[in-house]
């Protein structure tokens, strides 16, 4: 339980909330009143400040003043959890029924979602700090459509396969179930199909990468959606990423000043497992390679669960005594924010504890390290 002070007077969570949701009445009083609001985990000295957002979908939510996300306790609900307002460094993601409602701008470089895109940067040629800021959200961004899709695919009882994934991220798009804010993403988003052509407003492909040809300046890529549908987009060099993305699920953001699509943002990759799983990164593929070698029944979590003690571990492994959570130590994640140092290290933090009570057994893996579990 998470209680509140407000305006001095002791507020328990069973009034600002129902369910697992905020009562909106109640905030929405709160808002317009601008009420003091002090979470009650810590003494009075130290406590930290909140307050009530109300976001552009006109719904009402509870955040932390800046630099006080860390003045809770460890153990409240509220720790780490940093101000995602429209300026701030997170952008929020909502949940308005059975909608995914993103606040982030996918072409920055216009300052609209719709208009024709221009590359620009600073005068040195570079990308302003804002730039690389959205750039940096926008994987964010395809990580939550895919987490929408694979709880419609589950919801349903379909297998997860990487066909299926992406079939399930092109339905919740074409079913207006994904809003940028309040524009639907439906007009800027596609999937290579056979049934609709790449049409000039929509700017965000989503497929395999299949072909790549190298052409002056760049590359030229061959992206393939549903039922093998392959579409071509011109690739500079500088959008390139170090990484491989052969075979890899890719977003590319491109527009129509060329006589063929272009990418105008750094391009970003995932590899998807046959399970339909989405991993991070090298060391997590090289993880699960080792843990299929040996025969492990693992499961993959793609959220924070009250299943998983309120987290989410990398891998579980069900069927040891106790169950094993894998948690791999590779590059923290700013961009997600499940993944950031600071939600990683109170994780860590609460798997020790439970792993001491001997509910689980915890593990912190890197690269090259031996598969004892």
């Amino acid at each position: 339980m998470s209680h509140l002070f407000v305006n001095g007077q002791l507020i328990t969570e069973d009034v600002f909330r129902s369910g697992t949701d905020y009562d909106q009445t109640v905030l929405k009083q709160w808002h317009e009143q601008k009420l003091r609001i002090q979470c009650a985990c810590q003494a009075y000295a130290i406590r930290a400040e909140m307050h009530v957002r109300k976001t552009p979908y006109g719904r009402y939510t509870l955040v932390n003043n800046p630099e006080h996300s860390d003045k809770h306790t460890p153990a409240c609900p509220y720790y780490g959890e940093v101000e995602r307002s429209h300026t701030g460094e997170r952008r929020p993601v909502e949940k308005v029924g059975d909608r995914l409602v993103v606040h982030i701008k996918l072409f920055p470089e216009t300052g609209t979602q719709t208009g024709k895109s221009r590359e620009t940067g600073n005068r040195t040629g570079g990308q302003t700090e804002e730039q690389t800021h959205r750039h940096r959200l926008f994987p964010s961004f395809i990580f939550d459509w895919y987490k929408l899709a694979v709880e419609q695919l589950q919801g349903r009882g379909k297998k997860m396969t990487p066909a299926s994934v992406l079939y399930h991220m092109w339905h919740c798009m074409s079913h207006h179930r994904i809003w940028i804010g309040t524009e639907d993403f439906y007009w800027f988003g596609y999937v290579p199909n056979e049934r609709f052509r790449l049409p000039k407003r929509r700017k965000v492909v989503l497929g395999w990468l299949r072909e790549r040809e190298e052409v002056i300046g760049g590359e030229r890529w061959g992206i393939e959606g549903m039922r093998s549908c392959l579409i071509r987009v011109l690739v500079p060099e500088s959008h390139i990423p170090r990484y491989r993305v052969d075979g890899k699920l890719v977003a590319l953001r491109v527009n129509f000043d060329y006589h063929e699509p272009r990418s105008i943002a750094p391009v970003v990759g995932w590899y998807i497992t046959e399970e339909g799983w989405w991993l991070h990164s090298g060391a997590e593929r090289e993880l699960l390679m080792l843990l299929r070698e040996r025969k492990y029944t693992i499961l993959r979590p793609i959220e924070p669960s009250e299943e998983w003690l309120g987290y989410q571990p990398d891998f579980v492994l069900p069927e040891r005594s106790p169950p094993v959570y894998v948690d791999v130590l590779d590059e923290p994640d700013e961009a997600l924010e499940d993944r950031s140092p600071q939600r990683r290290r109170k994780q860590a933090e609460i798997y020790r504890a439970a792993a001491r009570n001997r509910v689980i057994r915890y593990v912190q893996w890197q690269s090259g390290d031996p598969v004892e579990f």
